[in-house]
């Protein structure tokens, strides 16, 4: 709720019994009863399918109304007369209501100075609605315009797994994810129910993880990292950065961009072989040779700071080229990372072979993520981050040949190049890319 009065725009994801509806109702009531009388305000609350309105969120806004401490509101109770109705409560300058998303122009055209949408179980609500939404949400500087998304997840697509995922377009959404093990520290749920749901549905199965773990999952999704692994290693940065950070920098991750667009110049630091460090992005000159000198010089300043650092890897292809080599010419190790290089190692089972190097390191980046790999590689909770690791997919080719998603199709589908990512992947796989051979030290 916090975050809400903050960020204004706030996506909660959660298991069953989270209490996503009490927050619901709470927000409904708050916004009613801080604005009515003061300005002119408006909550409009939406569910996939009408009956989470009527069955679950208005009920609960009754139950909640009725539990108000009157005594220290200074109004009169709501009257059910013509205030409070079934799913309407109308007052002096505003009403809150409900809206089925099975016609989007339902949510079109809300004007007020306060303007509120509640989206429940918003996994199922169709992107027309979304549209609808995001385009009433459109208003002058100083007009108030709030969105609550709360539901459990469900597939790995839609509009509130986009914003989870932290595509282009949804930074300033603010994302939570309410893990079972709070649940489970709250009271909310035993543990024993949990574990009898793991051995009803099994722990890897999709509707155990959709429903107990309140991940995004499909036993068919070709992602090449899921994004609860990526949420996984976020969580794990914060614990590490909440006990001070630091270690022995062992490689640096360079990704070098020709300054188009939206591109940056990006470099990954990697402590101790597991934990990235804050991202250093750049936005250089558009001049080739300037901006690849003043890149190398930030990539120096970093080496002169960290003393004995293992290896730099840059990406090498194109303007990059001239970053490698003038590191090089300064007496530092670096590593060219060429992603169309042949790659000759098989994964770590033996099985599958790799159409690039690329494809490879991606491959590699996924299975050192894998939870059961045990290496609990740490990763900044950076937005663009985020969207750039969750969003490549790969093919298995009938010659047992894993191919990931090339970055030119990656730049089309994000309208970005996923530099991110790529100076990430670079750092975590330095091994790979300076021994040629698969490595998980």
């Amino acid at each position: 709720m916090a975050a809400l009065a903050d960020h204004k725009r706030v996506a909660m994801r959660s298991p069953h019994t989270a209490g996503k509806t009490a927050l619901a109702a709470w927000v409904v009531l708050w916004v009613a009863l801080t604005r009515d009388g003061c300005t002119d305000w408006k909550v409009i609350t939406t569910a996939g399918v009408a009956r989470q309105l009527y069955l679950f969120l208005w009920p609960e806004i009754h139950k909640w109304a009725r539990e108000l401490n009157w005594e220290n509101i200074p109004r009169r109770e709501f009257d059910p007369r013509w205030e409070m109705m079934t799913q309407m409560l109308r007052l002096k300058t505003g009403y809150a209501a409900g809206a089925t998303s099975d016609d989007p122009r339902k949510l079109e055209g809300g004007h007020a100075s306060c303007i509120l949408y509640v989206i429940d179980e918003a996994k199922t609500v169709p992107d027309e609605v979304w549209n609808s939404i995001e385009g009433a949400l459109m208003g002058a500087p100083n007009t108030e315009r709030m969105a609550l998304a709360i539901s459990t997840p469900g597939y790995p697509q839609g509009r509130f797994y986009d914003i989870h995922a932290r595509k282009p377009g949804y930074e300033d959404w603010w994302v939570k994810w309410v893990r079972i093990q709070e649940l489970i520290d709250a009271g909310r749920v035993e543990p024993n129910i949990v574990e009898r749901r793991a051995a009803q549905w099994g722990e890897r199965s999709s509707v155990y993880r959709q429903r107990v773990l309140a991940e995004f999952a499909a036993d068919d999704v070709n992602a090449v990292v899921p994004l609860t692994w990526i949420e996984e290693a976020n969580a794990r940065w914060q614990e590490w950065q909440d006990a001070g950070g630091g270690g022995k920098v062992t490689a640096i991750g360079v990704d070098v961009s020709a300054g188009v667009g939206r591109d940056k110049s990006v470099i990954a630091v990697l402590y101790d072989d597991v934990r990235v460090g804050e991202l250093q992005k750049y936005s250089l000159a558009q001049d080739p040779r300037k901006a690849t000198m003043e890149l190398t010089g930030h990539v120096v300043a970093l080496l002169k700071k960290h003393g004995d650092v293992g290896k730099v890897i840059v990406d090498a292809t194109g303007v990059g080229a001239g970053v490698a080599h003038r590191i090089a010419e300064l007496g530092y190790g670096v590593q060219s990372f060429i992603a169309g290089a042949k790659a000759t190692a098989p994964d770590i089972t033996g099985t599958y072979h790799f159409a690039d190097t690329r494809s490879a390191a991606w491959w590699g980046m996924r299975d050192k993520l894998n939870p059961d790999s045990g290496l609990e590689i740490c990763l900044p909770p950076d937005n663009e981050l985020i969207g750039d690791l969750s969003m490549p997919t790969y093919e298995l080719r009938s010659d047992a040949v894993i191919k990931v998603e090339s970055k030119d199709d990656l730049r089309k589908r994000l309208h970005r190049s996923p530099d991110c990512a790529d100076a990430v992947m670079q750092a975590v796989m330095h091994r790979l890319v300076a021994r040629k051979s698969w490595v998980y030290a």
